[in-house]
């Protein structure tokens, strides 16, 4: 980890940080649920953000890499509601009123583009696959211990897109969601490490 510097990378890291701020702000207000906070796109940022602030590439790295799968089906989702072909993950959130709608939108669309920039200025970081793993269980476990189904977040007791089946939360945790997302964050840092070191490789032609 390096010293602070005054640079794009700080500024960026205040501006990601900045988002879940707000976000975080506009939901408790409306909510006032303190564990909002436990929402993978929150949660993440606020590490992409500390780690451009201090020049982490460990941090960077894993933010861009548990970003890609995890937050994709959310843009994804998203795209397609406009033109009403959603599958219903992102269908509320224009009815929660536009100060919501955009802080929202703004926050689960700059993780992906801008940890990659971080990724490709301040380098791709082999060591973050243990960092990753064990950021991935403590959140999702730390969220199916702290919430309750009908909020689930992180959809760690049922599908994002299904409705609430009532029973059977553990086994579906365990299965679909923990075991189902460490596989899907180690294969999407392996992917990740090949391209990166691809390149490198190629930049030394």
């Amino acid at each position: 980890m390096q010293k602070i510097k005054f640079d794009k990378f700080f500024f960026l890291g205040l501006f990601v940080v900045g988002s879940v701020l707000a976000n975080q702000y506009v939901n408790f207000v409306r909510w006032q649920d303190p564990t909002e906070m436990l929402w993978f796109c929150d949660f993440t940022a606020v590490i992409l953000g500390l780690g451009l602030i201090f020049r982490n590439k460990i941090m960077v790295t894993l933010a861009f890499t548990m970003a890609v799968p995890a937050q994709f089906r959310w843009i994804l989702d998203f795209l397609l509601e406009q033109i009403g072909m959603g599958a219903g993950r992102t269908a509320e959130l224009a009815g929660y009123g536009s100060t919501v709608f955009w802080l929202s939108v703004n926050l689960h669309t700059i993780v992906i583009p801008i940890s990659f920039f971080g990724v490709w200025k301040l380098g791709f970081s082999k060591k973050a696959l243990i960092p990753i793993l064990v950021y991935g269980f403590v959140l999702l476990t730390a969220t199916f211990l702290l919430t309750v189904p009908e909020e689930n977040i992180n959809c760690v007791f049922y599908a994002c897109d299904a409705s609430n089946p009532g029973s059977g939360y553990l086994k579906y945790f365990l299965i679909k969601n923990l075991l189902f997302w460490e596989i899907t964050f180690a294969l999407s840092f392996l992917i990740s490490k090949k391209i990166a070191e691809f390149f490198v490789e190629r930049n030394k032609k």
